[in-house]
Formats: C-alpha cells, structure tokens, sequence
C-alpha cells in the first residue's frame, strides 16, 4: 500500500548520500591541497633576522656596529650572509657567496638553488644627523624552508 513513499524515501537517501559524498569530498580536497603545498618561509625569517640585528644595535649603531655583536646576536652559518653599512663603517659576516649570488642575480643571472635576498635601509640619528643603515641579508635554506 505504501509503496509509493517507500520509493519517494529511498529515491531521497539516495540524493543525500551523493550530497554528502560531495561535501566531504570537497574537504578532503581542499585540506590535501592545503598541505601539500610549498611555503616559502624565508622572507619571513628574512626579516626576523633583520629585527634582531637592529635589537641587537640597540639604537645606536655607530658605536655597537661590530662583527663580534652581530655574533653574539644571530647564529651565523653557511646558509646565512649579513652585511650591515652603517656611514664609513661596513661589517660583513658569514658565507659571503651569498651576497655574490643576490648581486648576480641583481643583474639577471640565473641561478638554481637561489637564496632569499633582502635589502632593507633604515635612518638613524648620529650627531644630530639623519643617517642612513643599509641592511643586506641573503638566506640560502632551500630544504628546510619549503
């Protein structure tokens, strides 16, 4: 007798269950995608380095500017190259490959494994004086950072 709303209720589930085959198929897509992307974190760590080298400063550069402070302030390795210029005062630190490589690439040269380059300036006051800092980091980190 009732025939006709068992087929209407059966026909119904049918059409929820390709609903919520659809939805969680649309979330296990996008959370896949999600994750299996690349990020590129180095710009960020890039600029973290930068903060704590002017931390680091403490304000006054003309007279903490040594190689010894930037040292002592961020772990300098083989991936990372710092060059601060600050008036006549210049101070490099780690492997300086990586700045011949940004400046090559400045210039158009195409290279594999580039690093992260990063060149910010920044005016401090020396003798009442406005003067500029020139911040350069070049961040290598190809297999940890993406």
């Amino acid at each position: 007798m009732k025939k006709r709303g068992q087929l209407g209720e059966s026909m119904l589930w049918l059409y929820r269950f390709i609903i919520i085959i659809i939805v969680v198929g649309g979330v296990i897509f996008v959370v896949v995608r999600y994750y299996s992307g690349q990020n590129d974190v180095r710009p960020v760590e890039a600029s973290l380095i930068a903060d704590k080298i002017l931390s680091c400063l403490d304000g006054n550069p003309n007279v903490n500017l040594k190689e010894s402070v930037i040292g002592n302030c961020i772990k300098i390795n083989k991936e990372l190259f710092v060059n601060i210029t600050f008036g006549d005062k210049n101070v490099e630190t780690g492997n300086t490959n990586l700045g011949v490589i940004c400046r090559s690439m400045e210039e158009g040269v195409r290279v594999e494994n580039k690093p992260y380059c990063l060149e910010d300036n920044y005016i401090f006051l020396k003798d009442n004086q406005e003067q500029e800092l020139n911040l350069f980091i070049a961040l290598l980190k190809n297999e940890k950072n993406m």
